[in-house]
């Protein structure tokens, strides 16, 4: 299962997202940038390897990452 850039469009006031066990292999970069004020994002027991370095962009307000159990 992947996360695309647009998936999360007209989502821009969700502050909470939980997608663990959802067997994520891949996250395309900048697919979380729409959602400034997200403050949790639990993507922790996944099959994620790697994460570019703009996957994360946008997340100013982001309080809690887990990324734990994955193959990091």
């Amino acid at each position: 299962m992947y996360i695309y850039h647009y998936d999360f469009n007209g989502l821009r006031n969700l502050e909470e997202l939980y997608l663990e066990q959802n067997s994520l292999e891949s996250i395309q970069e900048q697919s979380f940038e729409k959602l400034k004020k997200l403050k949790t994002l639990k993507l922790n027991t996944n099959y994620l390897r790697s994460l570019g370095a703009d996957t994360f962009v946008g997340l100013g307000e982001l309080e809690l990452l887990d990324l734990s159990t994955n193959e990091l």
